[in-house]
């Protein structure tokens, strides 16, 4: 484990990973897990967002160029993901949307049902411009409902890019990136 996070108390919990306990860590360490989510170099220039009294909660000025939070599908979970700017007021709005439903107690298919009524609505559209989710935190524990049970996933950035089809960027097909990991 990285000494940054055992500094910000990472441990105070038990654990920085999924189980019942993980929701109940300290301020520095949501902020830490959060920040794990980016490369080092990017870290200085971040906003952080940490679950405090029922809600995601600001930490600093707020000036940063990056925005990351602890997302969660599960109570339980540990999803750190920092979005750049272009992607904060939709893709990252759903993101913590869910995430807040999760922690006040709504079942994970009630919060994602919740999200896709939103998109329906129109109340979350797609961002005006093309960004990253960094999700490079070697912490990410995800709940996969289909098998109640919570997975590591490596860390990974995932790309958004509106109104661009795969054909435009060379990307492939799903079942074609499925057999050939590492093409986009």
């Amino acid at each position: 484990m990285s000494a940054w996070l055992a500094a910000a108390g990472v441990l105070a919990s038990g654990s920085v990973f999924a189980g019942p306990d993980s929701a109940l860590r300290t301020e520095a360490c949501e902020a830490a897990l959060a920040l794990s989510a980016l490369p080092a170099r990017l870290r200085d220039d971040a906003n952080t967002y940490v679950w405090k009294d029922g809600e995601y909660r600001l930490t600093g000025d707020g000036d940063g160029k990056f925005h990351c939070f602890v997302a969660r599908n599960h109570a339980a979970s540990i999803i750190p993901q920092c979005f750049t700017a272009s992607g904060v007021d939709n893709i990252m709005a759903g993101e913590v949307f869910k995430s807040e439903l999760v922690m006040k107690g709504a079942a994970p298919d009630e919060a994602v049902a919740a999200f896709e009524d939103k998109i329906t609505k129109g109340e979350f559209v797609a961002p005006a411009e093309p960004g990253i989710n960094y999700m490079m935190s070697a912490y990410n524990w995800i709940y996969q409902s289909s098998r109640d049970e919570f997975i590591p996933v490596p860390p990974h950035v995932m790309f958004f890019a509106p109104n661009v089809e795969p054909d435009d960027v060379g990307a492939a097909s799903f079942p074609e990136a499925v057999a050939q990991k590492g093409i986009p």
